[in-house]
């Protein structure tokens, strides 16, 4: 009875704030940091014009950005496992 309470009530909220967590500090804060320095060391400081918080980024057009700063760090994290 107990665990049915538990897994009904607690664990869905528990995930979805894990899940919360992963996205917003891991994905947005993390990947989108590295592929922004990355962009803005290949173009010379030209694109893009500057690093935007949160609530500044357009909903469109962070992921080209977000998605490289992840391949980024999965690249890496493959040269450190020395793969």
């Amino acid at each position: 009875m107990i665990f049915e309470v538990v897994f009904e009530t607690v664990l869905p909220v528990v995930g979805r704030f894990l899940f919360y967590v992963f996205v917003e500090l891991i994905f947005y804060g993390l990947c989108y940091a590295v592929g922004f320095g990355f962009i803005k060391i290949v173009t010379l400081g030209k694109y893009p014009k500057q690093f935007k918080s949160e609530d500044e980024i357009e909903p469109e057009k962070p992921y080209a950005i977000m998605s490289l700063g992840m391949l980024i760090l999965i690249v890496v994290f493959l040269i450190l496992l020395n793969l």
